[in-house]
């Protein structure tokens, strides 16, 4: 008789079973593209209403909010969803800088419980803020948020546009032979463009068509020769355009958008390595020059006393330094490189390159 438990708990998140049925019929496609426009901002609500923020404080905020999705082995859709929960939410309500990852952390928590079946604890949420929030602000502001957006929490993302467009692109055999590795980019890229508020305000059909372009192009440049590679590029961008009514102009525009994004993203990423290679080294070259000059000053000392007094005991080599040497060494959470360009953290987003 076998006595194994048929139900075994498990750190994955059991989510819902692809249905190709859904995503392969046209009304969802369709549907889609009607509706998305109504959860888009029509504008810049720095230069308005949030005057004490910057883009820069929402992109650190969403780096932010996007290690804490990796975090927690959040599905895909939860980052996309919570900043457009966010972005939506900025445009009505003014907030103070103090309070910006308070509303950060309230907009993964409604995005999480929208998305996953096993939402992103609150708990959790406090804790990744190193407590600078509390558990009753966020359950009051989670009420605040939802009466503000009316309840419609329900955005369309440009993760709702990958399927179906992926889908109707499987009869390119370059697509459908490289349809994961192509969805994989899809899903990073748009984790890029989430990242920064220029992206907010396309709608989310042509972040996801231009992203599916930018990978489709990425993989085609490594895979396959000039020719086919034009040949190819240049239908995949004219069936997005059919599938999606976006003027192929301005999903070619998007498309250079993301792509020098990307790049910029690549550099920032190489020059953080380089800084950080030039710390460890600029330190370890430091505390040689220092071990070796307190070597030879003991070295020196010890001469001096031996010529002075040759009754005193045999010489003993000090091959280290003392501690009180050792105490003056510079070190990167001291004084010497405050301020200093060596001094960088690390951001990362997430994306494969």
């Amino acid at each position: 008789m076998n006595l194994e438990l048929l139900c075994v708990e498990s750190d994955t998140i059991p989510s819902a079973i692809f249905d190709s049925a859904i995503v392969d019929d046209d009304r969802t496609l369709s549907n889609l593209i009607t509706i998305e426009e109504r959860y888009l901002i029509t504008g810049s609500y720095f230069k308005c209403l949030q005057t004490d923020l910057t883009s820069s404080n929402r992109c650190e905020l969403a780096t932010w909010m996007l290690e804490v999705c990796e975090a927690e082995n959040c599905q895909c859709e939860v980052f996309p969803l919570s900043m457009n929960l966010l972005d939506r939410f900025l445009a009505l309500f003014k907030i103070r800088k103090s309070q910006l990852q308070l509303l950060g952390s309230v907009c993964l928590f409604i995005a999480s419980k929208l998305i996953q079946t096993r939402p992103i604890s609150p708990q959790k949420l406090v804790y990744y803020t190193d407590w600078s929030i509390k558990l009753e602000e966020l359950t009051d502001w989670e009420l605040l948020v939802l009466s503000k957006l009316k309840w419609d929490v329900a955005s369309v993302t440009p993760n709702d546009f990958v399927g179906p467009l992926l889908r109707r692109l499987c009869k390119y055999s370059f697509v459908s032979k490289n349809l994961d590795r192509i969805r994989k980019q899809v899903l990073n890229l748009i984790d890029l463009c989430s990242l920064d508020f220029n992206f907010s305000m396309y709608p989310p059909s042509m972040i996801a068509a231009a992203s599916i372009v930018t990978a489709a192009e990425t993989l085609l440049a490594l895979t396959e020769n000039r020719y086919i590679y034009k040949s190819i590029s240049s239908m995949i961008v004219y069936q997005l355009h059919q599938m999606t009514n976006i003027e192929k102009e301005l999903l070619q525009e998007c498309h250079l958008q993301i792509e020098q994004k990307l790049l910029l993203t690549m550099q920032d990423k190489f020059n953080q390595q380089n800084q950080d290679l030039n710390r460890a080294s600029i330190e370890k070259t430091l505390i040689d020059v220092c071990l070796k000059e307190n070597y030879s000053e003991s070295i020196q000392n010890h001469h001096s006393h031996h010529h002075t007094n040759h009754h005193h005991q045999p010489h003993q080599h000090h091959c280290l330094p003392n501690h009180h040497h050792l105490h003056h060494v510079p070190s990167h959470h001291g004084t010497y490189y405050q301020g200093s360009c060596l001094v960088a953290n690390d951001t990362s987003i997430g994306v494969e390159y």
